[in-house]
């Protein structure tokens, strides 16, 4: 069989309607996209679509499996934009909701800034509001926020925050009324996070401090300082602080290590099923994190039922349950987007590029496995990032082949110093030194090659979708894998 039959057969199986509905999935996915760039596709533009395959359907007999798949994507594609439609028409702010006095709870923990912080009040009407203010202010979690403002709508440069359900903004209110909220088990979750912080601060320069907390609790979290985010974007590791699916698959790795050691499977499942959610909410269950401890929760209990890791379909059932939750997230999260763009390489290409050398010595290889999931990984997210920022590091795929090796162990290390501070000063003391190195040696990689530079390239949604035709060809093309023969099988 040809190799252009073989990728048919396992995308489209004949012994069963899994491939067909991993496509319909994407469709959806990419209908409720459309709906948000463009605002949808007309209806004479989709019907015309559907009735030329209709017309192959019957002329040419031969390709009606093919064609009855490509009539149904366009259904599920229009099923997207209208789930996208509804879904903004039943969240809509009345106008009259909006008379200059708001009083709601702060509904999310505030993110720390260099000179400022930004939370989220939610009303009893459930309308959000976000409110950028000073970090003398004092908020958390829970506590009960009376603002007096006019409200701005989202603008091009604050509609990132759609994807968090704001509606309106604040932009450092003069008159704000702040009482303190009740106690709750996520007032007392974000108030042991920021004990963590404070551990870590007390025996560790401010720079260093930050970066190991980043990498346990995400930046979003922790006050950085613009020039060390400035280096940290430069060198382009700035995903090591930000909870990518890296750090949490670490996570995920050391919970179920710990728990292994003393309790059954079954057992040991269970309650690293837990951390890891708990472990989510302590940091804010950002979009990322969310996708990658999804996936690491499915791959879990496959362990526990012997069953195997459909990882495509659990990647794309992943996306589709957060687009239903919140349809904004597939546009105006960049974080959500690079998450599973950067999966994606990594389970589309590291496979194919892995086997291009080939290595008898199992610690060779498994560098040459490190760096071919970096690059793959980077691959898959660069079109994303050239079309939101417009720009990449030169000497990123570099630095995070140094630093991230070191990762698991600063994360261990920022674990054991900043929860152990908590409890006693020795217990910090242990690991300081060890952790100190390793953040010393990431961070002078990281000034290193900051300086490096970046490229700058505009990239259009065309070219997004254009780049990833292109790479599917040339890596399914020219590169031979035990894994080409079936995308989905």
């Amino acid at each position: 069989m040809m190799r252009g039959a073989q990728h048919r057969e396992g995308l489209i199986s004949r012994q069963g309607g899994g491939g067909i509905v991993f496509i319909l999935l994407c469709c959806f996915l990419g209908g409720v996209a459309l709906f948000y760039v463009y605002g949808g596709v007309g209806i004479s533009y989709s019907g015309s679509v559907l009735l030329a395959g209709a017309s192959i359907f019957f002329i040419i007999p031969s390709y009606r499996r093919y064609v009855l798949v490509f009539i149904f994507g366009c259904v599920f594609v229009g099923i997207g934009q209208g789930y996208g439609m509804w879904y903004e028409h039943m969240h809509t702010v009345s106008q009259s909701a909006l008379d200059g006095v708001y009083e709601g709870r702060v509904s999310s923990s505030p993110r720390l800034y260099d000179s400022y912080q930004f939370f989220i009040i939610e009303d009893e009407s459930g309308m959000s509001i976000g409110v950028l203010h000073s970090l003398d202010s004092g908020v958390s979690y829970g506590d009960r926020v009376v603002l007096h403002d006019d409200l701005e709508p989202l603008s091009s440069d604050t509609m990132y925050l759609k994807a968090r359900g704001v509606e309106y903004v604040s932009f450092f209110p003069s008159n704000l009324s702040i009482f303190e909220g009740e106690g709750s088990v996520l007032r007392s979750l974000y108030a042991f996070r920021e004990s963590i912080v404070s551990s870590l601060r007390r025996v560790l320069p401010f720079d260093e401090a930050s970066f190991a907390a980043g990498t346990i609790i995400g930046r979003d979290s922790v006050s950085f300082s613009d020039d060390l985010v400035e280096k940290l974007i430069g060198s382009g590791i700035i995903h090591v602080v930000a909870l990518s699916g890296y750090n949490v698959s670490i996570v995920v790795f050391i919970i179920a290590i710990l728990f292994r050691l003393f309790l059954s499977r079954r057992w040991s499942v269970g309650m690293s099923l837990l951390c890891v959610w708990v472990f989510v909410v302590l940091v804010g269950a950002e979009a990322s994190v969310v996708r990658a401890a999804a996936m690491a929760s499915v791959v879990l209990i496959g362990t526990l039922f012997s069953r195997p890791q459909w990882h495509w379909y659990v990647m794309v059932c992943v996306a589709v349950g957060m687009v239903l939750f919140r349809p904004s997230l597939l546009v105006y999260d960049v974080g959500f987007l690079l998450s599973f763009s950067a999966l994606w390489g990594i389970l589309y290409c590291a496979p194919r590029l892995v086997g291009i050398v080939s290595l008898s010595s199992p610690f060779l290889y498994t560098l040459w496995k490190i760096f071919v999931e970096t690059v793959s990984a980077q691959i898959g997210a660069l079109p994303i990032l050239l079309f939101f920022f417009s720009s990449v590091s030169f000497g990123g795929l570099i630095a995070n082949i140094f630093i991230l090796p070191l990762i698991p162990f600063i994360m261990l290390g920022a674990g054991i110093v900043g929860v152990g501070g908590i409890v006693s000063w020795g217990i910090s003391s242990v690991g300081v030194k060890l952790l100190s190195v390793l953040l010393d040696m990431s961070l002078w990689v990281s000034n290193v090659f900051s300086s490096i530079g970046t490229i700058d390239v505009s990239f259009p949604f065309i070219g997004v979708v254009a780049y990833y035709i292109s790479i599917v060809y040339i890596i399914g093309r020219y590169t031979r894998s035990s894994l080409y023969t079936r995308i989905i099988s």
